[in-house]
C-alpha cells in the first residue's frame, strides 16, 4: 500500500474537499499534514489597522486588529478541530505544525503511534 501525505495550510477550501478526503483514504493510507504560520493561527503581537483584499472578489476592507484579534484566534482554532475531525473520520492520521516551532519531533510522535497501532 502507499501512503499519500496531503500537505497544506488547509485555508480556502471549497465545499465538498471532505468528499475527496473519504474517497482518498478509501484508496491509501493518508496522512494530513497542515503547516501554518503563528499569523495563520493568531493575531498576537499585531496592531493598528489593516487593508484586507479578498482574493476571490478582489474586495478590500479596513481592519482594525484589536477588534477582531479574539474571534480570528476562535475562528483559527475551530478550522484547524475542523479539518484534524475530518481526517480522523475517515480513518486518516493528521499532524498540526507551525512554521516558526520545530518539525521534527511532532512527526516523530505520528510515526511512533502509527507504528503501535501497526504492532
Amino acid at each position: 500500500g502507499s501512503i499519500v501525505f496531503m500537505i497544506s495550510d488547509f485555508i480556502g477550501l471549497h465545499q465538498g474537499w471532505s468528499n475527496q478526503i473519504e474517497i482518498m483514504s478509501r484508496k491509501f493510507d493518508m496522512i494530513g499534514v497542515m503547516v501554518r504560520d503563528k499569523r495563520d493561527n493568531s493575531l498576537e503581537g499585531a496592531s493598528g489597522q489593516y487593508v484586507l483584499g479578498n482574493p476571490y472578489t478582489g474586495d478590500d476592507m479596513l481592519v482594525d486588529v484589536k477588534t477582531i484579534k479574539e474571534s480570528y484566534a476562535r475562528y483559527a482554532r475551530e478550522q484547524v478541530s475542523e479539518v484534524e475531525a475530518i481526517f480522523k473520520k475517515v480513518g486518516a492520521d493528521f499532524v498540526h505544525l507551525e512554521s516558526d516551532k520545530e518539525f521534527v519531533h511532532p512527526i516523530i510522535k505520528l510515526f511512533r503511534l502509527r507504528q503501535q497501532r501497526w504492532r
